[in-house]
């Protein structure tokens, strides 16, 4: 399976080769870009490396600020809804939907999503499957070696985006299949295809672990604003 994302920088397809560096191509790596939060820690540990302590303390506080920051739930479904993604809102701290209908009321209207974030601020970011991605579910630790032998078989499609969940698991992002949703994929493995959906960084449990994007989204699940309306 190979990896792919978008590059911060021009915003195209870059293949993914570690997911611990910035997602930058390295033609664009010498641009004058803002600073992304991906980057705090490793500008950080090179600071403390360089001896340069000022700087050290300047990015150790922008870290602490962003970890202590509320998430922004309410910019992050607009976002996705602006890529074409539905989402739908769940109740705070954890995956149960706060809709009557759960997946099959997700949107893509901006007054809709307003309207649901505006009167439950802190609830999490649900996002139907088999649209606009389909999500290989990792588990921990059951999954773990299961996935390092799909990951490597001819078996496994492309990534186009990695989540790390709540638990320490992952949410590998593909291109749809149009089937529906697999459980027991692999032992500690699910698919989730039509049917289905997942939770969204930056959502987080009650207990504050988030969703975190490993390897953002690239353009290939990514698409063109949709039309405002629901998921089909």
């Amino acid at each position: 399976m190979d990896s792919y994302t978008t590059c911060r920088v021009c915003s195209e397809l870059m293949f993914v080769t570690d997911e611990l560096e910035p997602p930058v191509h390295p033609m664009c790596a010498d641009n004058d870009n803002p600073l992304y939060v991906e980057d705090l820690t490793t500008r950080f540990l090179a600071a403390v490396t360089g001896g340069d302590s000022a700087e050290a303390d300047r990015l150790e506080k922008l870290v602490t600020d962003f970890d202590a920051a509320p998430p922004r739930l309410l910019d992050a479904a607009l976002l996705y809804a602006s890529w074409g993604w539905p989402v739908f809102p769940l109740r705070p701290g954890g995956k149960a939907p706060l809709t009557r209908h759960g997946f099959k009321d997700a949107s893509t209207d901006p007054n809709q999503i307003r309207a649901w974030w505006t009167n439950t601020p802190a609830a999490n970011i649900g996002l139907p499957t088999g649209h606009a991605f389909d999500v290989v579910d990792v588990d921990v630790p059951a999954g773990i070696f299961e996935w390092a032998k799909l990951r490597d078989s001819d078996a496994m499609p492309d990534g186009h985006g990695v989540v790390t969940t709540s638990s320490g698991g992952r949410h590998i992002y593909i291109q749809p299949s149009g089937g529906g949703n697999l459980a027991g994929l692999r032992p500690g493995i699910d698919y989730r295809g039509r049917g289905g959906f997942v939770v969204a960084p930056p959502s987080r449990r009650a207990d504050g672990r988030p969703w975190v994007w490993t390897v953002k989204p690239s353009p290939v699940i990514v698409g063109q604003p949709a039309a405002a309306g629901k998921a089909a």
